[in-house]
């Protein structure tokens, strides 16, 4: 559902009941289209170590607390970052 014009939109907004929504609904009918997209890339990059630390997970980036020794056989590793990058 699209305004008529640009500046449409927040009148149609403030005008939209569920009652008007039902309305409109009953008058929809099924129309073809051909859309074309452009081309686009999308990237996101998130940084996780402080969401992980206020989760609980704050010993595995202190070098004092963390215990990866199951992993290494020593207690010298510890997590220095945690990015997500999604492409």
């Amino acid at each position: 559902m699209l305004p008529r014009d640009r500046a449409g939109a927040d009148t149609l907004r403030q005008s939209l009941s569920w009652p008007v929504f039902q309305r409109l609904l009953s008058k929809l009918i099924d129309t073809p289209v051909d859309l074309a997209l452009p081309k686009f890339k999308l990237v996101g990059e998130y940084k996780l170590k402080r969401p992980l630390s206020e989760l609980g997970a704050s010993k595995a980036f202190d070098g004092g607390h963390a215990d990866f020794s199951g992993i290494t056989g020593s207690r010298d590793l510890v997590i220095d970052d945690v990015v997500h990058k999604a492409v």
